[in-house]
């Protein structure tokens, strides 16, 4: 696809500012995107000057117009001079052409412009200019290559709010590799990451033509307001496509006509205007972004209308209105305290009134939230005029990352000792500002993850079952077993069955002895008998003491032995099973531990701020929240209610969290308007 080339037209009287145009064409001409429109090129043209001026005027896309301090030629036929008269028509409402107006002379050295005192013409210019823009100021003409600089870092920076293209703008940094900045899908994607990062909740963009889901196809020929409205949102779409800026506008304000409550309409008719950098369009815009910012509120999107009220941000730094912009930040914070793209707003409008400090804090909150807004901070040629601020915090960010990592990096390496597993090095110090996040999120995540799994194999009730079983087999233990056969191979059941079916054996094998035993001492008794009488009334008794003492010593001895390995086994099965239940509490004791090297320390430390968590007021069921003794209190300071469910399995004999001093995770299992309901255990 071809690029279509902005036109970027040189206002100014000629010979006043020769120089610093001559500069700004070359410098224009290095961007393949640009291309400078300097009319004091003298190339021939079959129209008048002012007619050729004017033509290339409606053509650009962007007007740098040089003031100074004399008025200029005024045409004949004109009351106003050329330069003047190229202002006016970019400043038609049917003009696509943003202007960007640079004073320059001993008149604008101070705070407040000189008026001009001996041209009437000129004065009223000046006061026309100063209340439909915002005008940059050099006192000191001289300074060529400095107002040059300015003025191309103010001219990339419009084109960029017009067409922010990253790769237009992308700038080269030794603490960024941009390579790093694609997104790992087996990181991002994760289940787990959906959870613990909104990232995904901040639209990057607003479609001109979004249409509802369930509104589609020939269902919208019922509803012909709507489908008139569609059509004239694709016209400007198309014309926004060929930066046909004005005859988008029109179609825009036909939809608005047909359907005054559409969100995008009115969205993206504010958004043109503010493209228009217009003082006297403010409150226009502002209109439309609050119906559409009610509009998305109303449908419980939080995201869109926090977009509303950055573009009112954007406008009040034209507008100079620097505290209808404070407003407007308090209010997109109150609704949208995770969004990243807020707080790189909040940091540009903090520069440009002077700022410093809560422009650097802003950064800092972005950068938290989203590290890779940082490509966006370097991509957009506004912060190229205040480098040492964006150092210094890429500088205090490095730090602190570098610390953070540490720490996360020790706790990583202290759970895995816990379970035994290997332990990692790397060499932070030699990571990119980029690669010190994502290593301190991708190890906050190894760690809840690993916690995870972990806790996910407890069953409490396995424990439990060993401790029954074990107390059983100490009760056999205690009973008599001297009937009891030992049998290896018939051992399928539960030892106490095994017990009480050997049990009624051994009792019918030691009946059906005693019978045999008596049944062949009768026989014996009878034998001897019939031989010799006498012998026999004396030997009976005496054979039936040998026989029966010679039976009970053979069955004790054979019993004993058995019994004694029956009583073996048991004690091994008894010694086996208190083995596996030392195992399993030693277990439970590791995941205790390690369970609290994570919520007392990662989650409950600074750190842990660079994986953004739902907040409690934004979370909805289902999802993980990090709830700090912060968050927890300013939330029931709302007059809230929060119930925590310490519903962790006993064997693990995890604490109450005490929230006034640690932080936790928790899964929200029910929540309405004023209330929520927490799980310290479903989070994992």
């Amino acid at each position: 696809m071809a690029i279509i080339k902005k036109e970027i037209f040189l206002a100014s009287r000629f010979e006043e500012f020769k120089e610093i145009r001559t500069r700004l064409a070359k410098k224009i001409e290095k961007y393949p995107f640009m291309e400078a429109i300097d009319l004091n090129d003298n190339q021939a043209s079959h129209r008048s000057p002012l007619e050729e001026s004017l033509f290339h005027v409606r053509k650009a896309e962007i007007m740098i117009l040089l003031v100074g301090e004399t008025y200029g030629t005024v045409p004949e036929g004109e009351e106003k001079s050329y330069t003047h008269l190229e202002y006016a028509e970019a400043l038609k409402e049917s003009s696509n052409t943003r202007i960007l107006i640079f004073c320059i002379g001993d008149a604008y050295a101070g705070q407040f412009i000189e008026y001009s005192k001996t041209d009437e013409k000129m004065k009223a210019w000046q006061l026309e200019l100063e209340k439909n823009h915002r005008l940059s100021k050099f006192g000191n003409k001289d300074l060529v290559e400095e107002i040059t600089e300015n003025i191309m870092i103010m001219l990339l920076s419009s084109v960029y709010d017009l067409n922010p293209d990253e790769n237009l703008f992308i700038t080269q940094d030794e603490e960024l590799y941009l390579d790093d900045m694609e997104e790992d899908e087996n990181f991002l994607h994760d289940d787990e990451a959906e959870f613990l990062d909104n990232k995904l909740s901040e639209q990057q963009e607003i479609g001109i033509t979004d249409v509802d889901d369930d509104i589609e196809g020939f269902d919208l020929l019922k509803i012909p307001g709507k489908l008139a409205a569609l059509e004239q949102k694709k016209e400007a779409q198309v014309a926004i496509e060929i930066q046909d800026y004005y005859t988008a506008r029109v179609h825009l304000k036909k939809a608005l006509e047909l359907r005054p409550l559409d969100f995008e309409t009115n969205y993206w008719l504010a958004k043109l205007y503010v493209a228009s950098a217009k003082k006297n369009l403010f409150f226009e815009i502002e209109e439309y972004l609050l119906r559409a910012a009610k509009i998305a509120l109303q449908d419980n999107n939080r995201f869109k209308a926090s977009h509303c009220y950055q573009l009112i941000i954007q406008a009040s730094i034209f507008s100079d209105k620097e505290n209808e912009g404070l407003k407007y930040i308090e209010l997109a914070e109150d609704i949208t305290p995770n969004f990243a793209r807020l707080y790189y707003e909040k940091a540009k409008y903090m520069l440009y009134f002077g700022h410093d400090t809560q422009a650097k804090q802003a950064l800092v909150q972005a950068m938290n939230i989203r590290m890779d807004i940082l490509k966006d901070v370097l991509s957009d040629p506004f912060f190229l005029q205040y480098k040492s601020t964006i150092n210094e915090v890429k500088m205090d960010m490095k730090s602190h990352l570098k610390k953070s990592c540490y720490a996360i990096a020790s706790q990583s390496n202290e759970m895995k000792k816990i379970f035994g597993m290997d332990i990692d090095t790397i060499n932070i110090d030699k990571l990119s500002i980029y690669s010190l996040w994502k290593y301190a999120r991708s190890n906050f995540l190894s760690q809840y993850r690993l916690l995870k799994t972990q806790i996910s194999v407890v069953e409490s009730n396995k424990l439990e079952s060993l401790e029954e079983e074990l107390n059983d087999l100490q009760e056999i233990e205690k009973i008599d077993v001297k009937y009891l056969r030992f049998q290896y191979d018939t051992i399928r059941q539960s030892i106490l069955d095994i017990v009480l079916k050997h049990k009624k054996e051994m009792d019918a094998i030691s009946f059906s002895m005693q019978y045999l035993g008596g049944f062949t001492a009768i026989l014996i008794g009878i034998l001897i008998f019939n031989r010799d009488k006498e012998l026999s009334f004396m030997a009976f008794p005496l054979f039936l003491v040998l026989f029966f003492g010679g039976l009970f010593f053979y069955y004790s001895l054979k019993k004993k032995k058995e019994n004694t390995k029956y009583k073996q086994y048991l004690s091994d099965k008894i010694d086996s099973i208190q083995k596996d239940i030392n195992n399993l509490n030693k277990y439970y004791n590791s995941v205790k531990s390690a369970f609290e090297v994570f919520e007392f320390n990662t989650v409950s430390k600074s750190s842990s701020k660079l994986v953004p968590l739902k907040s409690l007021n934004n979370a909805s069921v289902g999802s993980i929240v990090r709830v700090t003794p912060f968050s927890y209190k300013k939330y029931m300071e709302k007059g809230n209610s929060i119930k925590i469910l310490e519903d962790f399995p006993e064997c693990l004999e995890i604490d109450n969290v005490d929230i006034d001093k640690n932080s936790f995770l928790g899964k929200v299992l029910k929540k309405n308007y004023n209330s929520i309901v927490l799980s310290r255990f479903k989070a994992y």
